[in-house]
Formats: structure tokens, C-alpha cells, sequence
């Protein structure tokens, strides 16, 4: 057995393994498929060569973020690539937008678009808290990539909110990537150390909704989407969504048999 970093690797067009040889004698090996990590196969990933190649943080967000506690984590080196990307696009765009931070926020002067936003922060902060709680540190990195997409769209007026959202990120980051959290924390001129703070609570004002979006179906098969009030009555929703132009072609000359409401998410409207 060889270890992974003595071999110049040979692939196909889609990047799967041949096979290889040995970088120091030029002898060819066998590529033996996936294999768990142990002495006996040589095998084992240095930490320290990831460590110094890519920082701490890249480390610690992979491994965390690739498998939960209780599964077999298979290497992917590109997948650490990935995870050292996403820490780059989080620095770049928090001093991007840092000397416009510390704004106050103004809830009565978002917008319909910027209130949705908010909603998806608050609701990733709350799955963020309760994935903690169980020890499901995966899915918590998975919320915080939903609040960075989230705050992309905020606009350049709404720096309130932006402020907001990146504080609950570094917070929502901070047990899993403390050294640009906090260096991120102190130089956006947040308060106190970021590992003294506790994570946020949601804001329950924030994850109620005026509008929410509804998935149609027709016949099981999705043909768009439809925006209704968040409470809407069954029969409003069903009629908001035959009256839609963009639906209403798929029900021409068909009868509706049977409408299917999954609250808050999903209308399949049985024709024939």
C-alpha cells in the first residue's frame, strides 16, 4: 500500500481513477477503489499538510460540514477545496461591505424583497439553534451557506440589514470556524469577543410572513409556482392558481377531480 501523496494519479475525462505510479521510481500501482483511512494501508490524511495548505478553518469546516458526527467521512479533496472557497467569498464580501456596517436596522422600511430575506435569515438562525442543541453540526453549516446566499441579495440601501445578517453568520460560524470569525468580528467593529457572545435568537416577528410562496402541481408533475397570502384558505389557493396565466394552460379543456393543500407548501391539483 502507497499513500495517496507518493503517487502521480492517473485519470479518465471525468476525473475517476485509473490508476498510477510511483512519483519516486516511476513504478506503476494499482488503484485499489475507496478504502477507510487506517496504518496498515497507509492511507491516513496528514491534518497538518491540510492545515498549512488551506488554515484551520478550511479543515474544521470540511470535516464538519461533509459528514455528521456518526458517519464514515470519505476524503474529497475537492470538497476542501470547496470549503476553502466559501471562507474566501465570506471574507471578500465582509470587507466588501464593511465600512457601510453597524447601520441600524429599520424594520418598517424594508421592502417586500428585503423582509423575504430577513425571514430566511431568522429561519436558518433557528435551525441553526436547534441543530446545535442535537449535536448536528453538519446542517448548521448548511443554514449559514443559506444566510451568506441570503444576504447576497440584500441591496445596497439596506445596510441595516446586512449588518444584521452578517453578525448572525459569525456567530452561526463561530464554534466551527473561530479564528476568521473572530478576526472578521473585531475588524466589522462588532462587540466584545465573538466566542464570549451567544448565538442570536430569532426574531419570532421576522419569521412570521405576509406572503408565502406555494409549489403547484398538476397531475404530480410541477408546473410553476404561485404567491398567495400567508393565510390563505385552502379554496383561495386553488383559485389563485387557475387563474394564473402561466397554469391555466395545463387545465385547458380538463376537469379538476381532486385539489391537494400541503400547508404552506405545495397545491397538486389532480385533473383529468
Amino acid at each position: 500500500w502507497f499513500n495517496p501523496a507518493d503517487i502521480d494519479i492517473k485519470t479518465d475525462e471525468k476525473g475517476r481513477i485509473l490508476g498510477g505510479v510511483l512519483i519516486k521510481d516511476g513504478k506503476e500501482v494499482i488503484y485499489g477503489g475507496m478504502e477507510k483511512m487506517s496504518k496498515s494501508k497507509n492511507n491516513g490524511i496528514d491534518p497538518e499538510n491540510l492545515i498549512k495548505e488551506y488554515g484551520a478553518d478550511t479543515a474544521r469546516l470540511y470535516v464538519i460540514f461533509t459528514s455528521p458526527p456518526e458517519n464514515t467521512l470519505e476524503w474529497n479533496e475537492a470538497a476542501v477545496e470547496g470549503a476553502n472557497r466559501f471562507l474566501k467569498r465570506l471574507w471578500a464580501y465582509c470587507y466588501q461591505y464593511r465600512e457601510e456596517l453597524g447601520k441600524e436596522l429599520k424594520i418598517e422600511d424594508l421592502d417586500p424583497k428585503h423582509k423575504k430575506i430577513r425571514h430566511e435569515i431568522h429561519e436558518q438562525l433557528r435551525s441553526a439553534h436547534f441543530d446545535y442543541q442535537r449535536g448536528q453540526f453538519n446542517t448548521v453549516v448548511s443554514s449559514a451557506m443559506k444566510v451568506f446566499n441570503a444576504i447576497n441579495e440584500i441591496e445596497h440601501n439596506f445596510a441595516g440589514l446586512r449588518n444584521e445578517g452578517i453578525r448572525i453568520l459569525l456567530l452561526m460560524l463561530s464554534p466551527i470556524t473561530p479564528h476568521i470569525s473572530q478576526k472578521l468580528w473585531e475588524d466589522l467593529g462588532f462587540e466584545g469577543k465573538i466566542y464570549e457572545t451567544a448565538l442570536t435568537n430569532p426574531d419570532e416577528a421576522a419569521l412570521k410572513q405576509d406572503e408565502i410562496s406555494i409549489v403547484v402541481q398538476i397531475n404530480g408533475k410541477k408546473r410553476g409556482e404561485i404567491t398567495v397570502s400567508a393565510d390563505s384558505s385552502d379554496e383561495l389557493i386553488v383559485n389563485t392558481a387557475i387563474q394564473n396565466p402561466e397554469l391555466s394552460k395545463h387545465l385547458e379543456n380538463k376537469e379538476i377531480k381532486k385539489s391537494i393543500v400541503v400547508k404552506k407548501k405545495l397545491l397538486n391539483l389532480v385533473v383529468v
